[in-house]
């Protein structure tokens, strides 16, 4: 992706604007309630997941309009919806500040992880199936991500290497009435502020959420002129043998009486040794 990448104009001659909205590093910070330094974080997936996941060296972020189970996940409360279609942008009349959240969702992706496994996180997240539970060191974590979101090219589309235009934030879940929440109270918010609130019948979650996010406003061209798709989700490159050597990945637990052979296969086939893998004690 060249610089001049956000493309504002549609038609066979597309002006392109002089600036590229590249990815920053917790550039909402202050709005967010980041967990302690010294919390463990853990992440329930399947183990074909997990096997695809270490097999592929990523972390998967899904689109947050994408997720299941919650349509209205990082969408506008309804009391905001109605206030943010009256302030309209200069140069687009027709553009309200609710579209702009609208479009800047799906521009957003978040990986979802918990303070705790409960059995109801495994009832929940496990649904049945052989599962795992990744147990992340988040200070060491958060180090590793914002290193990897700094570097040029790191993002990867369709194998070219192209501006990073992802900013990384890190953030507890406020769990709220959907239907009273406003957000907007005294003034407009970044977009960011509504991927970390849910419905307060999703407290027992415990949810702590990274997202990555793009600026919500243009589009983003790559250098044959087409446009960059915002697809279902995103894979951030991750090494799961670097992180369990080195502390960022504290272990890996298995459900509540479960047979552990499955996790070892995995783990063999991998190559990655039991004695790596030791569970949190």
């Amino acid at each position: 992706m060249t610089p001049g990448a956000e493309v504002p104009a549609d038609g066979p001659e597309r002006k392109v604007s002089p600036f590229t909205p590249v990815g920053l590093v917790e550039p909402h910070a202050r709005m967010l309630k980041a967990p302690a330094l010294d919390q463990k974080l853990y992440k329930i997936m399947s183990l074909a997941n997990f096997e695809r996941s270490l097999t592929g060296q990523y972390l998967h972020f899904t689109r947050i309009d994408k997720f299941q189970g919650d349509p209205g996940d990082g969408a506008q409360p309804p009391k905001d919806r109605a206030a943010n279609v009256i302030p309209k942008f200069e140069k687009a009349p027709d553009f309200s500040a609710s579209d702009y959240y609208d479009k800047a969702r799906t521009r957003t992706y978040a990986l979802c992880l918990s303070q705790a496994a409960t059995r109801y996180h495994w009832k929940t997240y496990g649904r049945g199936e052989p599962a795992v539970c990744v147990v992340f060191d988040f200070a060491k974590l958060r180090n590793l991500l914002n290193e990897t979101i700094q570097q040029r090219g790191a993002l990867i589309y369709d194998g070219i290497a192209c501006e990073q235009i992802f900013s990384i934030n890190y953030g507890v879940v406020e769990y709220v009435d959907a239907a009273s929440h406003h957000v907007n109270v005294e003034h407009l918010r970044a977009p960011e502020a509504y991927a970390f609130i849910k419905d307060k019948r999703f407290a027992p979650d415990q949810e702590v959420r990274i997202t990555l996010s793009a600026f919500g406003l243009g589009d983003f061209a790559l250098n044959d002129g087409s446009y960059l798709p915002f697809r279902d989700y995103l894979q951030l490159g991750f090494s799961f043998h670097h992180a369990i050597k080195t502390g960022i990945i504290h272990g890996l637990l298995t459900p509540p009486e479960a047979d552990e052979g499955p996790l070892r296969d995995v783990l063999e086939r991998v190559r990655i040794k039991p004695a790596e893998s030791a569970s949190p004690g």
